[in-house]
């Protein structure tokens, strides 16, 4: 199968975060967290090609001049319409479907883009996801959307909430999608991977120093052993 034929990898990233300002560019160990995002997706064998989807706005002007000095395929678009900004990121990238992929998400498992993939093939669906039901953490969230379905989804958007969310709009209206969801076999209660405040920021350091191979070769499940062992030492 030719690289032209699998998903893109749209990794949603801003630097205007409320809480943690600036953060898909903060330091971890060396390196931005976005860094460990793009070597982890750019490692899956279902991915065939990875942009970042930013905003026009200028606060996002880093992420842009990251991605030029980087080497990475980069999309601007509206900062609040989100979705629409995905969208267009699939068109620039003439991807037939596509990861919505988190530019605040690490930990997320390698092994999850493969197996929503699978699925993909098989049951050729609208939208295959792990969030709805959740049964995994946040941090840890796959969908993986046809770009058709993403334009009749746009175009039926009038709720600024749905533009903003990406995907809330599939999950409202989930009569009008063919919408495939994977579950967990473990329970995850009480673990965040998403990197949202300060405090998950620090938990995400501790994480990364008791790695002691590439982040990469971390299962989501051996990912969360150690987030629980740093979240337990404080």
């Amino acid at each position: 199968m030719t690289s032209a034929l699998l998903p893109c990898a749209i990794i949603v990233a801003r630097c205007s975060s409320q809480r943690l300002p600036g953060k898909v560019l903060r330091q971890v160990h060396d390196r931005p967290m976005l860094r460990y995002v793009v070597e982890k997706v750019s490692r899956c064998a279902c991915i065939g090609s990875i942009c970042v989807a930013t905003s026009d706005d200028p606060s996002d002007d880093p992420v842009a001049d990251y991605c030029q000095e980087n080497n990475l395929a980069c999309v601007r678009g509206d900062l609040h319409d989100v979705a629409a900004r995905v969208l267009k990121a699939a068109e620039v990238m003439d991807a037939d479907c596509f990861f919505r992929v988190n530019g605040d998400s690490p930990l997320l498992g390698m092994e999850l883009l493969e197996r929503a993939w699978k699925v993909f093939q098989s049951a050729q669906p609208d939208l295959v996801s792990n969030i709805h039901p959740r049964t995994f953490p946040p941090g840890a969230s796959v969908e993986l959307i046809s770009r058709s379905a993403m334009r009749r989804a746009v175009a039926a958007m009038s709720d600024p909430a749905d533009r903003e969310h990406v995907t809330r709009y599939f999950y409202q209206h989930a009569d009008h999608f063919r919408i495939e969801n994977l579950l967990s076999d473990r329970d995850y209660a009480g673990v965040h991977l998403a990197v949202d405040s300060p405090a998950d920021f620090t938990l995400l350091e501790s994480v990364v120093k008791r790695m002691d191979r590439p982040h990469w070769e971390y299962s989501l499940s051996q990912t969360v052993d150690l987030y629980l062992e740093a979240a337990a030492h404080g």
